[in-house]
């Protein structure tokens, strides 16, 4: 359900009569055209094994990767937009207002 370098997500749900739908949030979108969904490979077993993102810890109990630095910001350009928020970009702007729509007309339809 959640690409490989999301970082976070929470999902939700609410049953209508016979239907159940589903919305989830990621904080890093990555299912972008030609992307990997995740990098295959073996489970970590010391901290150099950790390469998606920098400063990450290998976490001896369940052998994952985990980061708990400040996520990276998207790349995309400039932000136009909105130009004093520096935390989303145009294009993520733009992938997550498509994503919203989209959901929103399959529940209505």
């Amino acid at each position: 359900m959640a690409h490989g370098k999301t970082l976070q997500f929470g999902c939700g749900h609410q049953v209508c009569g016979t239907n159940t739908h589903i919305s989830c949030i990621y904080n890093l979108v990555g299912g972008y055209p030609h992307s990997v969904l995740y990098e295959t490979g073996k489970a970590c077993t010391k901290n150099k094994d950790c390469t998606t993102y920098k400063g990450s810890t290998c976490e001896q109990a369940d052998h994952l990767c985990v980061f708990t630095g400040k996520p990276p910001v998207p790349g995309g350009g400039e932000n136009k937009m909105c130009r004093g928020n520096k935390e989303m970009t145009d294009p993520g702007r733009k992938a997550a207002l498509e994503a919203h729509n989209k959901r929103r007309f399959t529940i209505l339809a």
